[in-house]
């Protein structure tokens, strides 16, 4: 989503691709559902995380949008020079 576009993700805003955005909702969705339904549990071989590893898994989850800001803006500072 952060890749495609040369703009910040937040100039761009939430209204840039309604279906890719709706698509990602669902998939993440889908994901928390299988780790933390005790019924899908057995069925993908999942165990419930704890609040240290949900935090990882939040921050790994950001990490790519957070580093192609940087590459955007170092872009943009080269460009100016």
């Amino acid at each position: 989503m952060n890749v495609r576009s040369r703009k910040s993700i937040l100039r761009v805003g939430r209204r840039g691709n309604r279906k890719l955005t709706l698509s990602v909702l669902l998939c993440a969705a889908l994901q928390i559902a299988v780790i933390t339904l005790p019924p899908l549990m057995p069925i993908f071989g999942t165990a419930a995380l704890n609040p240290a590893q949900w935090g990882a898994v939040a921050g790994l989850s950001f990490a790519p949008v957070l580093v192609m800001e940087v590459v955007k803006a170092v872009g943009k500072s080269r460009k100016k020079s």
